[in-house]
């Protein structure tokens, strides 16, 4: 359904270890996620729940609301996905009363290592050029 929708799976079941800080006391928990997704036009990255059931994949309904929301402000992602199963729906959940996140998304993080390589790769080339020029001047 989210490769139909125009999303490609990035992870599965992809657990994210934080912290929660009570009175100085730290507790440390994992959260999971159903899935990790890019959507292929841009690269962004989101966090999908899939969700079953009456109340569940209903974006009003409180306990699904909160567990987007901690994956929304948890996960290094653009936003998140509500998927109901049933009803063979995706829908992007947004908060426009938050800031928006901006995460290094996919596609430039990849622009930028391939950039590095190349400028890496020209070095050397260049390099061996030079070298090369200079043993056959006399």
């Amino acid at each position: 359904m989210l490769r139909a929708a125009g999303y490609r799976v990035l992870e599965d079941q992809a657990e994210l270890e934080v912290t929660l800080r009570v009175d100085g006391v730290e507790h440390p928990y994992r959260i999971r996620v159903d899935l990790l997704v890019e959507r292929r036009t841009d690269g962004a990255r989101f966090a999908a729940e899939v969700k079953t059931g009456k109340s569940a994949p209903n974006p009003r309904h409180s306990a699904t609301r909160r567990q987007l929301l901690e994956y929304r402000m948890l996960y290094d992602v653009e936003g998140v996905l509500l998927v109901d199963r049933e009803a063979q729906r995706v829908h992007e959940v947004e908060w426009p009363d938050l800031p928006p996140r901006q995460p290094a998304a996919p596609a430039a993080r990849r622009a930028f290592v391939r950039g590095v390589l190349m400028g890496a790769a020209l070095g050397v080339i260049l390099t061996g050029l030079l070298l090369g020029a200079g043993r056959c001047i006399p």
